[in-house]
């Protein structure tokens, strides 16, 4: 009887494993369909170094700065009695040139995060597009 049991369940085994091995495959083999966005860089140095074009910069600087100024403002601007040290030391929005103290680690990460979720698709690809833009000017 327990040799009938064996019997049994190796068969059984090796068509449940060669399911995943397939569907495994064909997961990995397939284009993802078309429209979707891809995947980013996760490092600086994989950031196109095609730069746009200066005025198209600032322009992008100054919407990321009012962005910034209506949801970080009580803590990044200067001027304002609640705005707290550590912040100012990340970036100040007061500064003519407040990007420049982001680093590129912080423009991905914290900034990006914190802003992305008060977005809608065209304003995270418009401040990925800032992101790029600053970090290829540098």
């Amino acid at each position: 009887m327990k040799l009938a049991r064996q019997g049994w369940h190796r068969p059984l085994w090796h068509a449940c494993v060669g399911a995943g091995v397939a569907a495994a495959a064909f997961g990995c083999s397939h284009a993802p369909p078309a429209g979707l966005p891809t995947a980013q860089p996760s490092s600086d140095a994989a950031v196109a170094t095609t730069a746009i074009a200066p005025a198209a910069a600032a322009a992008l600087r100054d919407w990321a700065r009012d962005l910034a100024r209506q949801h970080c403002g009580t803590c990044h601007i200067a001027s304002l009695p609640s705005a707290k040290p550590a912040a100012l030391a990340i970036f100040n929005l007061d500064a003519p040139n407040w990007s420049s103290t982001l680093s590129p680690q912080r423009l991905r990460a914290g900034f990006t995060r914190r802003l992305n979720g008060k977005l809608d698709e065209a304003g995270q690809l418009r401040l990925r597009e800032f992101v790029d833009s600053e970090i290829a000017s540098r």
